[in-house]
């Protein structure tokens, strides 16, 4: 087994116990009916617990805002998840909670680059952590949102489909179970929730 793979999977069961993972609850499926075409297809309020636990990140070098992005918490005590690449050479990293210009700082507690992840901590409380879908129930088509901090502009939610899924040597990861999304309607958001 690889060294970092090693690292990372000692460093998350170290910290697992700082954080409760909760599986959200599945919705039945619908299929929209042909009557209900002149109406808007509207999903406000339906992310509102996605939306408050993603945050924007902002890297800065020499005190120079150098890059931005995006993270998911994954715990009311401020465990951040990112990817390594959003944080690689930063001297600082801020972070801002959901419809928050307050900036708090966070500390970088690990990151692993083959698997571009990498776990942030501020010192908050009662945070809003992800509540996570199964995996294991997504079925191609299904609707899905990207939500995350599109060129450091704030939120931004994107939308698709799961064109595939259960991604297998693909070449990219040691350990691969891919989901992949279309269309990809903007640019993606490093770090961001789908």
């Amino acid at each position: 087994m690889n060294l970092k793979l090693l690292f990372l999977y000692l460093f998350l069961a170290s910290i697992s116990s700082a954080f409760e993972i909760r599986e959200a609850q599945l919705h039945d499926r619908i299929v929209p009916k042909t009557e209900n075409s002149g109406k808007i297809i509207s999903f406000y309020g339906q992310l509102d617990n996605a939306i408050h636990s993603v945050v924007s990140i902002k890297v800065l070098k020499r005190g120079r805002v150098v890059g931005a992005g995006s993270g998911v918490i994954l715990s009311k005590n401020g465990y951040i998840v990112t990817n390594a690449h959003v944080v690689t050479n930063a001297d600082e990293v801020d972070v801002y909670l959901f419809g928050s210009v307050t900036k708090i700082k966070a500390r970088l507690i690990g990151k692993e680059k083959s698997h571009d992840l990498a776990v942030l901590k501020i010192n908050n409380k009662n945070l809003e952590p992800i509540v996570f879908a199964n995996s294991d129930k997504i079925q191609l088509t299904d609707l899905v949102f990207a939500i995350g901090n599109s060129f450091g502009l704030g939120t931004t939610i994107s939308q698709g489909i799961v064109s595939s899924f259960k991604k297998r040597s693909v070449g990219i990861y040691e350990f691969e179970n891919l989901i992949q999304k279309m269309p990809q309607l903007i640019q993606e958001t490093p770090g961001a929730l789908l």
